[in-house]
């Protein structure tokens, strides 16, 4: 086949998807795997509980008050370890598992995951390519990426099981 033929089909392809991709991005529902239990979600499709709101915020009448607390990768680290109840950094992979395609939150997933921070949309994981660099994921746009560990970003914890 030539070339401007594959291309043809993948651009033929990628346009049957989109609508199914931008229905997602505009639900306003929360998606119904998950399950809301004060400060924290359970999510019944990876076996997760997720602290829905970013470090330096605390839980109060249900939505997230406060700042989050930009820290490197290294203090995200510390506090995770010196959180209780088996609290820990997330995989990329797990931080992916709660984005919709590449829209990110969708506005009913925002309703879980509450007040996010724009200066702070990027969330580290404990994903390491090279000693200098973790991966990261973007909660405004699905984006991954690799980011200097030296670098403040924001924090979400997560703990495998209820």
């Amino acid at each position: 086949m030539p070339t401007s033929r594959k291309i043809a089909a993948v651009i033929v392809a990628q346009l049957a998807l989109t609508p199914v991709a931008h229905a997602a991005c505009n639900d306003t529902q929360p998606d119904t795997r998950y399950a809301l239990n004060g400060a924290e979600v359970y999510d019944s499709k990876t076996n997760l509980t997720w602290q829905r709101c970013s470090l330096g915020q605390t839980w109060s009448e249900n939505k997230c008050t406060g700042s989050v607390t930009g820290m490197t990768w290294d203090q995200a680290n510390k506090a995770a370890q010196s959180a209780k109840s088996g609290w820990r950094l997330p995989t990329r992979q797990e931080l992916q598992s709660v984005l919709q395609n590449t829209c990110g939150l969708s506005p009913g997933d925002k309703l879980v995951f509450p007040d996010l921070d724009i200066m702070y949309s990027t969330y580290w994981s404990a994903t390491t390519s090279e000693p200098a660099l973790a991966w990261l994921v973007g909660f405004n746009n699905a984006s991954t990426f690799n980011g200097f560990r030296t670098a403040p970003n924001a924090v979400r914890l997560v703990r495998t099981g209820k």
